[in-house]
């Protein structure tokens, strides 16, 4: 049952039901359990590991969901094969760029967190991404307020109505003017407000 109010305008220019997409970043469950545990909330769904640091799910009704360690290093290549980029794997043991693959894995997870990057979903499924948030919860999952080094966050990418220049430029400016009321409405953790990831504009 979908709890979430719904905005103003449910469909797209096209007349068909909006999507919104999710990014939620948490620690302490292995991309594999988490990819499990999805695919137990949707009922369906095969996993498919893209590096040991990159999984998909694919064959789902929504269409794919992503789960990586947020660090772009290890998800696009990996150690080992950036010496072999740059010519140094014939120097470097593979057992020891396995091993320092494994280290700097390990120790990005003591700060970097593990990402779901779900496929849009339409606006009366929304309650998939709150199914998965318990139930990852009720597995252990950790958020920012767990560590203080952490300082993960909840993403929500809604599909606009339509790309009309005015309906876009109407959108950034209730987001200029409702930001600092925002903040106070929402009060984000503290360690999230100083980090650099939510500032609305790079300071010159």
């Amino acid at each position: 049952m979908n709890h979430f109010i719904q905005p103003p305008i449910v469909t797209n220019t096209a007349n068909e039901l909006r999507k919104v997409g999710f990014e939620l970043e948490y620690s302490a469950i292995t991309l594999q359990k988490s990819a499990e545990l999805i695919i137990e909330v949707l009922g369906s769904g095969l996993i498919q590991q893209i590096n040991p640091y990159h999984y998909k799910i694919i064959q789902t009704a929504y269409g794919d969901f992503s789960l990586v360690l947020d660090f772009q290093f290890l998800i696009s290549q990996g150690l080992q094969k950036w010496l072999q980029d740059v010519g140094l794997d014939q120097i470097i043991e593979t057992e020891i760029a396995l091993a320092l693959e494994e280290f700097l894995a390990t120790l990005s997870q003591t700060i970097v967190p593990y990402e779901i990057s779900t496929p849009p979903l339409p606006l009366d499924k929304l309650e998939i991404i709150e199914n998965i948030k318990e139930t990852f919860r009720k597995h252990g999952a950790l958020g920012t307020d767990a560590n203080p080094l952490y300082a993960f966050g909840f993403h929500i990418n809604p599909e606009v109505h339509s790309f009309a220049v005015k309906e876009i430029i109407d959108i950034l400016r209730a987001f200029f003017l409702l930001y600092d009321p925002l903040l106070v409405w929402l009060q984000p953790d503290i360690v999230r407000r100083i980090s650099p990831y939510i500032k609305p504009f790079q300071s010159n």
